[in-house]
């Protein structure tokens, strides 16, 4: 048993531990879905009982985009220590580009979601045909050193056109052909979230993309801080791979502090 896994297991709060969460929704108006925390006070509440630090938020599934960019950002600006905003995007509610600038300079935003359950039967076209908008949109962010993170929607020709662009596959942990297809892009990354993410799939994360480019995320508030922290915690790595998957490799991706 690693000595973090000791020490949770013990009720102890891992303060001496780097911990953000990668992935994270703002709670508030999501179309069909029931959101188990009803504000962001509540949920950040919860993280700070287990220790996280931060949080990298993002809207979700709503027919305003903007205006659920707007909302992370006031978020952001309430807690600035605590929360670090992305901009939801899409190509079927406006000019991902423009939206992108508008996050990014007026209102601060950091990095970019991507989502892919927009498409469907009554959109105009599949998202994937929007070929030029979305080179427009990875070109802004190469300049912009932008973490993506997406679910859906990126191509593993596009991860392999902007090596500049930081690109987090949602739920990756569980995408062994993608990880192994990838694992010569360093730019490629892949997150912890989602229950059906057990502690033996974050190992062989690893093993396939080493301890740098796997980032602990939580689908909070879908999902538990603890639960989703302890899976790490039992996943069997050493403590330093351990640390580089809990905060220093979102650290690194996001510029904060001089994590390397």
């Amino acid at each position: 048993m690693s000595a973090l896994r000791a020490r949770a297991l013990a009720g102890e709060k891992l303060s001496d531990v780097l911990i953000i969460d990668f992935h994270v929704h703002l709670p508030g108006p999501w179309a069909g879905m029931a959101i188990p925390v009803q504000t962001g006070e509540h949920m950040l509440a919860i993280a700070e009982r287990v220790g996280v630090l931060r949080l990298v938020v993002f809207g979700a599934i709503h027919p305003d985009l903007r205006a659920t960019n707007d909302a992370v950002a006031a978020f952001m600006r309430r807690y600035p220590e605590r929360v670090v905003g992305f901009a939801t995007l899409n190509p079927y509610q406006f000019d991902m580009v423009a939206e992108a600038r508008r996050c990014f300079d007026e209102l601060g935003l950091k990095g970019v979601k991507l989502h892919s359950m927009h498409e469907g039967p009554h959109s105009p076209r599949p998202m994937s045909s929007y070929r030029k908008e979305w080179e427009r949109l990875f070109a802004f962010l190469a300049e912009r050193k932008g973490p993506v993170i997406y679910h859906g929607v990126v191509s593993e020709e596009m991860v392999r056109a902007f090596p500049e662009v930081p690109f987090v596959m949602a739920h990756g942990v569980g995408e062994v052909q993608a990880m192994e297809r990838l694992q010569d892009c360093p730019n490629f990354h892949v997150d912890t979230a989602s229950t059906q993410n057990p502690a033996w799939a974050i190992r062989r994360a690893v093993s396939i993309l080493g301890p740098k480019r796997v980032l602990w995320g939580t689908d909070a508030p879908l999902d538990d801080f603890a639960q989703r922290l302890g899976v790490v915690l039992d996943s069997g790595l050493e403590e330093e791979a351990i640390r580089h998957v809990l905060g220093l490799n979102a650290a690194r991706l996001l510029q904060i502090g001089g994590a390397s």
